[in-house]
């Protein structure tokens, strides 16, 4: 698991470069960066596989998401335009952790947490949002279909398989337009084409209530997974945090290993040996 906190998060040189990677089992996953800037044509928060494990396609590309609190709007994410750096949204950045991925952002007095889930042997995804104080989300998805080795073009009959399950109460705002020239440093450097077109539908904005998490999901035809709460819980339930660990060896260390010596003990008793 990686973690990290402070000045390394905002650290945008750092965190732009370090990569996190979530898997469904099935040949689906999800993949960025740390600083949640798109570096690589791999990057984006959805690539199914139409025929598990391979046909994998890239689906929804990213999501431009702010936090809104009076007359302020904070960015969460970043997009890198030639020659310019947009939202820039790890300038706020406090804390990041894998497993599932999470950013906890400082927007003014709130604290906002941002995670992202891939349901077990779902084509799907959910984005997980909640704040320490109340604001309002504005959240426009955008989307790609094509193979997760190539890169698009805008394309005027172009079709996105996913369906959105925006939570209750969200308002969206129809704003269709394709946004080109999104760059992926990592493929310049690389000599490889870097320019792509991203297609988005309009934007979602709904009210977030302190401590009441908001979810956004995206999948394949289908409906939604029943709880994407009790699914996020659960996973949790399998994150071990450095101090979880030293606590699991601290209880091995007064449980475990005393109670092999004294079964080691005994055989070596009932062998007539002086040790095992």
């Amino acid at each position: 698991m990686m973690r990290l906190a402070g000045t390394k998060c905002r650290d945008f040189n750092a965190a732009s470069r370090l990569e996190w990677l979530e898997t469904t089992g099935t040949g689906a996953f999800a993949m960025g960066t740390v600083a949640g800037l798109p570096t690589r044509r791999y990057h984006a928060l959805l690539t199914a596989a139409f025929a598990p494990p391979a046909g994998r396609r890239v689906l929804l590309a990213r999501a431009e998401d702010q936090f809104i609190q009076g007359a302020e709007t904070c960015a969460l994410a970043a997009v890198q335009y030639p020659g310019h750096l947009a939202l820039r949204g790890y300038e706020r950045l406090e804390e990041f952790q894998t497993n599932p991925p999470r950013w906890v952002y400082q927007c003014g007095e709130a604290r906002l947490e941002k995670g992202l889930l891939l349901f077990p042997g779902l084509p799907a995804v959910g984005l997980r949002y909640v704040s320490s104080h109340a604001g309002a989300l504005r959240l426009r998805p955008f989307f790609a279909n094509r193979g997760y080795h190539a890169l698009q073009h805008v394309d005027p009959g172009f079709r996105c398989p996913l369906e959105a399950h925006p939570p209750p109460g969200a308002r969206f705002t129809p704003s269709e337009h394709w946004y080109r020239d999104h760059e992926y440093v990592i493929e310049r450097e690389r000599g490889l084409d870097f320019l792509e077109a991203l297609w988005t539908p309009g934007f979602h904005e709904i009210a977030l209530r302190p401590g009441e998490p908001l979810w956004f999901v995206w999948q394949l035809a289908g409906a939604p997974p029943p709880d994407p709460e009790a699914a996020w819980q659960e996973r949790l339930r399998f994150d071990y945090t450095p101090e979880n660990a030293e606590q699991f060896h601290a209880a091995i260390e007064e449980v475990v290993v005393p109670a092999a010596e004294r079964v080691y003990r005994r055989r070596a008793r009932l062998m007539g040996v002086d040790a095992l």
